[in-house]
């Protein structure tokens, strides 16, 4: 009885002595160990680049807008170009259907501003037109401010913009509530938001928005 324990001990001491030597498992363990950073690592260059890619994106489309703003404009026989509701509403719809995946409409916000000089030689914002859903407010301010007076300078952040005499400038501005694809990091990535403004590139009629074909108005209240 004593030779069977004593020989079970011994078993049992090669068994735990082999069983310390056995490395079998060291790479499932720092597998293990490595995988949440690789995730992290992973996870944070697929985002920030996602991020930068959605970035150009309405980068590039908020130019296009404001490029095809200034040349809205309608043929006339007394030379100064009227534009259209219409026009305006293609405009936004156009861009909407650029924007593909980014669902502009639900996830977006486009502002467009006609900056031009009042009465008096202020600046004023003589109309705005809006789409999208996104929850986003004029940088520069509301269609009317500046109607008289000089109070106003300019529009925007820094030095602004400023049209000048028998001119106008067309302002777009683009806000774009980003959404993480994989948010395993609480990454702070902020909403989007781009402004490009040019001159209009024709002689137009700034009087007013005409609406020959009762077009519903892109109204940003």
């Amino acid at each position: 009885m004593l030779q069977r324990t004593l020989a079970f001990i011994g078993k049992q001491r090669m068994q735990w002595k082999a069983l310390r030597r056995c490395q079998a498992g060291i790479s499932l363990t720092e597998f293990a160990l490595a995988l949440p950073i690789l995730m992290v690592l992973g996870t944070t260059g697929l985002e920030l680049g996602n991020y930068i890619t959605t970035m150009r994106k309405v980068s590039d489309l908020t130019a296009m807008m404001s490029d095809n703003a200034s040349r809205m404009g309608g043929q006339s026989i007394l030379g100064a170009r009227p534009i259209t509701e219409t026009e305006i509403n293609d405009l936004l719809d156009g861009a909407v259907l650029q924007g593909g995946p980014l669902d502009i409409q639900r996830h977006g916000r486009i502002i467009i501003s006609s900056i031009e000089l009042n009465a008096d030689g202020g600046q004023w914002i003589h109309w705005q037109r809006c789409k999208g859903d996104f929850d986003y407010t004029s940088r520069i301010g509301s269609a009317g401010d500046g109607a008289t007076g000089t109070d106003y300078d300019s529009f925007g952040e820094g030095e602004g913009v400023a049209a000048s005499n028998q001119n106008a400038i067309m302002m777009v501005e683009f806000a774009f509530d980003y959404k993480m694809l994989v948010p395993v990091v609480d990454l702070d990535l902020g909403p989007i938001t781009e402004s490009v403004a040019f001159n209009i590139r024709d002689k137009r009629d700034l009087s007013q928005v005409y609406n020959p074909d009762s077009a519903t108005i892109a109204s940003c209240s």
